[in-house]
C-alpha cells in the first residue's frame, strides 16, 4: 500500500498467472468496489481468501497476552510471503514498527489467528505524523530473512523468518553517487521490495524509480527510472515470477498492469487484463535469479559427487533415487527445478544415516532437463545436480 491511494491488483490471463501452488499473493479487498485491504489472497484463486484480518485473534510473541486484532479497518500496509514455513508476514495500516504472521500451516489455515513479532512503536495519525513512517515495503531475501522498509526509508527492519527475531537497521543511506535521493518523497515513497539470489534488494517506488539496497551496508544505489511505463502508472506492488519476470501492479488505475522480463535495461512492459482485484501489495515465493541475464537459460550448476548420489541419469522409469552419502544427517528439502526455473517438485526428508536412498517419483512431470536442488534446514543449498527425464 502506497501513501494509501487505491490500488488496484490485476489478474493477468498470462501463464505467470496459472500457479501450481500458493506461490504468489496479494493483499486485497472483498470485491472490486472494496478499497478496505483486508484479506490476504493467492492470485489466480478469486474465490479463495486465506483469511480476513477482521476475524483475527493476535497472539504476541512480544506481549503476555492475547487479544483481539486491533486492525479494524485499516488493513494491510505491506505483504511478504515465506515459502520454506509457509507463512505470510505483513504490516498492518497506521502502526508504526508493527509486523506479523500467519501460519498457513496450522490447523486453521492462517484463517484466525496471527502472531506479532513486533510490536507497534505508536498508531499513526495521518494528520498530524503524516505518513512517512508507515511500513508499505516488505519481501524475503534467499537467506529467508525478511525485510521491511517505513516509506521514507528511514526505518529499515530485518526479521528472521525461523526464530522470528526483528532488529532495527536503521536508515538507509544514499550512494554518494546518487542523483535521486531514496528518502524523497515526492519519487521515492510507496512501491515495494524484492530480493534476488545474492541477497541484494531491489525498491521499485510508487512513482517507477529503482533502487539497489545492500543490506549489509544499508546502501541504496539509485539504479534510475523504469522505462516503457506511462507517467501515470502508480508502481504499488512488485512480486517475483516463477519465470523470473517481474510482475508490477498499478496503484490508481484498472485494466492494466506490467512485467519487467530483464532488469538490467529497467524496461517494463504495459499488459492488458481481463480480471482484477483491488490489493494493497503483493508477494511471492520467489527471488531474481542472476546466474543468467535471460529468463529460461539453465542455472549453474555446483556438484559434489561424494555428498549426493542421483541414479538413474537419464531417468526412464518414473523414478529417481538420491543416495544421501556424506551430509550430516537432519532435515533437508528436495526440489526439482525445470528449465524455466519453476520448482517442479519439492519433497521434504529426514536423513538419519549414512547411504539412506530417498526415492522420487516424476510420473507427474514434463519430459526434460530439470535442477536437483538438496537444501539444508537452515535453508542453505548443499549440492545439485542436472537430471534428464525420458
Amino acid at each position: 500500500m502506497k501513501q494509501f491511494l487505491p490500488a488496484i491488483f490485476l489478474l493477468a490471463a498470462a501463464p505467470v498467472f496459472a500457479q501450481t501452488s500458493n506461490d504468489i499473493f496479494a493483499a486485497t479487498g472483498r470485491d472490486k468496489q472494496d478499497f478496505v485491504w483486508a484479506q490476504i489472497q493467492p492470485v489466480g484463486k478469486t474465490d479463495v481468501a486465506v483469511n480476513t484480518l477482521g476475524t483475527f485473534m493476535l497472539r504476541s510473541s512480544v506481549q503476555p497476552q492475547s487479544l483481539q486484532a486491533p486492525l479494524g479497518q485499516m488493513g494491510i500496509a505491506a505483504l511478504a510471503y515465506d515459502g520454506v514455513h509457509n507463512r505470510l508476514y505483513f504490516s498492518p495500516l497506521f502502526k508504526e514498527g508493527n509486523i506479523v504472521y500467519v501460519d498457513l500451516d496450522a490447523k486453521d489455515g492462517g484463517k484466525n489467528t496471527m502472531v506479532e513479532i513486533s510490536a507497534a512503536l505508536k498508531i499513526i495519525d495521518r494528520q498530524k505524523d503524516g505518513e512517512g513512517a508507515n511500513i508499505t515495503r516488505m519481501t524475503i531475501g534467499p537467506d529467508k530473512y525478511g525485510y521491511a522498509l517505513s516509506n521514507d526509508g528511514k526505518a529499515f527492519y530485518r526479521f528472521d523468518t525461523k526464530t522470528n527475531k526483528v532488529e532495527s537497521l536503521g536508515t538507509l543511506l544514499n550512494n554518494p553517487k546518487n542523483t535521486v535521493s531514496v528518502h524523497e518523497a515526492c519519487s521515492c515513497w510507496g512501491g515495494d521490495l524484492v530480493a534476488d539470489d545474492q541477497g541484494q534488494l531491489y525498491l521499485f517506488s510508487m512513482y517507477q524509480q529503482v533502487f539497489k539496497i545492500d543490506p549489509a551496508s544499508k546502501e541504496a544505489t539509485y539504479l534510475g527510472r523504469l522505462s516503457g511505463l506511462p507517467n501515470e502508472f502508480r508502481v504499488n506492488g512488485a512480486a517475483v515470477c516463477e519465470d523470473n519476470s517481474i510482475l508490477l501492479s498499478h496503484a490508481t488505475a484498472t485494466g492494466v498492469a506490467a512485467r519487467i522480463t530483464n532488469l538490467s535495461d529497467l524496461t517494463a512492459n504495459v499488459e492488458p487484463t481481463e480480471t482484477m482485484l483491488h490489493a494493497s501489495d503483493l508477494a511471492s515465493r520467489f527471488v531474481i535469479r542472476t546466474t543468467s541475464t535471460s529468463i529460461g537459460k539453465m542455472p549453474e550448476i555446483r556438484t559434489n559427487p561424494d555428498m549426493i548420489g542421483a541414479y538413474p541419469n537419464p531417468v526412464t522409469a518414473n523414478r529417481l533415487m538420491l543416495t544421501f552419502n556424506k551430509v550430516a544427517h537432519g532435515r533437508y528439502t528436495i526440489d526439482m527445478v525445470d528449465g524455466g526455473g519453476a520448482t517442479a517438485l519439492r519433497n521434504n526428508v529426514q536423513v538419519l544415516a549414512d547411504g539412506q536412498v530417498v526415492t522420487l517419483n516424476t510420473a507427474r512431470l514434463a519430459k526434460g532437463w530439470y535442477v536437483v536442488r538438496v537444501i539444508d534446514a537452515e535453508t542453505h543449498e548443499v549440492w545439485n545436480k542436472k537430471v534428464v527425464l525420458q
